[in-house]
């Protein structure tokens, strides 16, 4: 296929909508071209997704001290939920880790608001969306703390603007897929 179609080779869930997008599959690729086995590709999954603690202790030790950093990596390395789901080859599997490097974007750009991790926080939003819809809920509570964070400041309106052009150009197969398919869309 070719990147417009690559929402095509996303499955649809069981009530018969799609609950992820192409951006799940470009994410998964490179774990798949390193191998096909599905204990490798579950030990690949699980060692990067060892790198969610490490970016949660990151923004623990950056944004507030030592105890903080240590006590939220234990903390997440232990949620039996994290422990399981970080080891399976799944959706939603990788959602942790892009949960923490977002929220490490989104206190680095509320540090600095024009600056490249603005930018990179606004991408990583949509590939959340695209990853598993369910990310939704964070990504607006996340929206939601970056304008009340932003706001009486000077807002950066050029990192937003090439954000957001970031998730038209990663969301153009997913709206090319439901022209294609006006059927899928619910209402």
């Amino acid at each position: 296929g070719t990147y417009l179609t690559s929402q095509n080779y996303t499955q649809e869930t069981i009530g018969g909508v799609v609950a992820w997008g192409p951006s799940l599959n470009y994410i998964f690729a490179p774990f798949l071209m390193l191998s096909k086995d599905p204990i490798f590709l579950s030990q690949l999954i699980s060692i990067f997704n060892i790198l969610s603690i490490f970016v949660v202790m990151l923004i623990g030790y950056l944004f507030y001290n030592k105890r903080v950093a240590i006590i939220s990596g234990l903390t997440l390395a232990t949620i039996p939920l994290w422990f399981i789901f970080s080891r399976m080859i799944y959706q939603p599997s990788l959602i942790p880790t892009f949960i923490s490097i977002s929220i490490l974007f989104l206190f680095l750009s509320l540090q600095k608001l024009k600056s490249i991790w603005t930018i990179m926080l606004f991408l990583l939003w949509g590939i959340l969306i695209q990853m598993y819809l369910i990310t939704y809920s964070f990504v607006i509570v996340s929206v939601l703390m970056f304008v009340y964070s932003i706001f009486k400041k000077t807002i950066p309106t050029k990192e937003i603007l090439i954000g957001i052009l970031l998730n038209i150009i990663i969301f153009i197969p997913s709206i090319f897929y439901y022209i294609n398919r006006p059927d899928l869309i619910a209402l």
